[in-house]
């Protein structure tokens, strides 16, 4: 009943409005929940959930969120997804990305995974993670078509908001590129969060290195293109007279 009532009544005035759903420009029909997994820490229990969300012009679209029940003294957030009664415990439905707890916990179990553990999800830590602590996490300025968590200041997990049951290309080529081929000039793939279903191997996030914003391509290039015209100006060179 109250998965029911979550994904109906909750879920569909929820989501609309968040950043990363993809469905703004379609009608939602329904939502279904496909796929669950459990995950705590030492205070809390997490739930990991897949949410597949169909609509009126016959296609769908499956997206994750992390769930916790959180009573009002353990809230890190303004931001809930609604007030709820379980067991009889007045609290909060809350996307658990905005717990400090599970930000920590999700590094932890990254930064501790082990080869084989036998579990629903999975956690990898890449051969460039050097950190051996967790100091603090915050986002990654305005959320976009996924969040961005950003850990002592030096490393980035992207959490896919909307997910592909498929290898995710942009986990295949950053960890290619860091472990097969030694690449140093992307960001060094860290880590990774998982889950094989019947259907495939689902990416649900991506730690990398962080590496400082300095500025965009489009912009380095209006640049580079006022250069090259200031100088050929300097020097006095007509464009005309340049050869083909």
């Amino acid at each position: 009943n109250f998965i029911k009532v979550f994904a109906s009544d909750i879920l569909e005035n929820y989501i609309i409005n968040k950043r990363w759903y993809g469905g703004k420009a379609s009608t939602l029909k329904y939502i279904e929940i496909v796929h669950s997994f459990k995950i705590a820490s030492n205070d809390n229990t997490y739930y990991g959930v897949l949410l597949e969300v169909n609509f009126k012009e016959a296609f769908y679209q499956h997206y994750f969120m992390p769930l916790a029940f959180m009573s009002e003294d353990d809230l890190d957030t303004n931001t809930v997804i609604a007030p709820v009664i379980m067991n009889e415990q007045e609290g909060y439905l809350v996307d658990a990305l905005h717990q400090e707890d599970f930000r920590k916990l999700l590094f932890d179990k990254i930064i501790h995974s082990k080869k084989n553990e036998e579990s629903k999800v999975t956690f990898h830590r890449g051969k460039a993670l050097h950190v051996k602590e967790y100091i603090s996490s915050h986002f990654m300025g305005v959320e976009q078509s996924n969040t961005s968590i950003v850990y002592n200041d030096n490393l980035v997990l992207k959490i896919f908001r909307r997910i592909y049951i498929s290898m995710n290309p942009d986990y295949e080529i950053s960890r290619f590129l860091t472990e097969r081929m030694k690449f140093k000039h992307s960001p060094a793939y860290t880590g990774s969060i998982s889950i094989v279903s019947s259907d495939g191997n689902i990416t649900l996030g991506l730690m990398q290195e962080l590496v400082p914003n300095q500025g965009d391509a489009w912009k380095y290039m209006l640049e580079e293109v006022d250069r090259i015209f200031d100088n050929l100006n300097t020097k006095k060179i007509l464009i005309s007279k340049l050869p083909d």
